[in-house]
């Protein structure tokens, strides 16, 4: 019921789009298996580079198209592609589709973790939908694991407990999003359209009030997929750990956007090498890992 509700919602965005995801996920499940099986690192590889070639063309070729104008010092040629797009195949730009990063994240990291072998037991195809799927949480995180999610398939038992944790989940997020951000938002955008105007004192304040918003937003939508999760008897992973009450930047970064900055850490930082390497290349691992955080 979950996974056709979870299909409903997509293909209510764009039907031609839920096509092209099941197309993924089946493929993903194929390598899923193989992997499973066999451990081959030449199928991981195979998958991850998949997986990121969808989202590089979907989300990045425009921006990869203004690098080589801006190398080459030419004009755009975004409009050239888009023309040949319409004659082509009948549209006129390339379109992102709804929640490609984190599905690709999901998908990518329980590749990983099945050659790690982290999962004790072959998904069944169900289990494994409703994982890569699941529409609470689907178009902005929190970024899910195997771990987090598979065992509580086998018994979804919504109590009084989770009911009211929820309620209250959906309306604190709500809070957040429609009360706060939405309306600092309104507040901030003459500002931000021209800082000129405005003194410096007005300036940081706008600074330090986008930070706000972008925190309430953000964390305003998590909250509200994590009450859904407990309505329908589920749990799924906390995002966002009072990052400002930290008391440097590092113990921030390990309070927002937490399961991105975990699966940063477990599925790019750690396999360079982590903080175990030479000074150089320490420096080098979490600088890159920081520029794939940014990207």
């Amino acid at each position: 019921m979950v996974f056709a509700a979870s299909l409903v919602f997509y293909a209510a965005w764009s039907w031609k789009f839920s096509i092209h995801l099941m197309l993924v996920l089946a493929l993903n499940y194929w390598f899923l298996l193989r992997i499973f099986d066999r451990k081959s690192k030449g199928l991981l590889v195979a998958i991850v580079v998949l997986n990121t070639a969808n989202l590089f063309f979907f989300k990045y070729l425009y921006f990869l198209f203004e690098i080589i104008a801006a190398a080459a010092g030419a004009g755009s040629i975004t409009p050239g592609f888009n023309t040949w797009l319409q004659n082509s195949v009948g549209v006129d730009s390339i379109i992102l589709p709804l929640a490609i990063s984190f599905y690709t994240f999901q998908l990518i990291g329980l590749q990983v973790d099945a050659y790690r072998g982290q999962i004790a037991e072959r998904p069944i195809p169900l289990h494994y939908l409703m994982f890569s799927m699941y529409f609470p949480h689907f178009v902005a995180g929190p970024i899910m694991r195997h771990s987090d999610f598979f065992h509580q398939l086998e018994h979804i038992q919504p109590d009084q407990r989770k009911l009211f944790e929820g309620l209250f989940l959906i309306g604190s997020g709500l809070l957040k999003k429609v009360v706060v951000a939405d309306n600092v938002d309104n507040v901030l955008r003459p500002v931000f359209a021209d800082p000129g105007l405005y003194d410096g004192q007005t300036n940081f304040l706008a600074a330090v009030a986008y930070a706000m918003r972008v925190y309430c937003d953000f964390s305003g939508y998590t909250d509200i997929a994590r009450g859904s999760s407990k309505l329908l008897g589920l749990e799924i992973p906390e995002n966002f750990k009072g990052p400002f009450l930290s008391l440097n930047v590092s113990e921030l970064w390990n309070r927002w956007h937490v399961t991105l900055m975990m699966w940063l850490r477990d599925y790019v930082y750690v396999p360079l090498g982590g903080s175990r390497r030479s000074e150089p290349r320490n420096i080098f691992n979490l600088n890159f890992t920081m520029l794939v955080s940014g990207v």
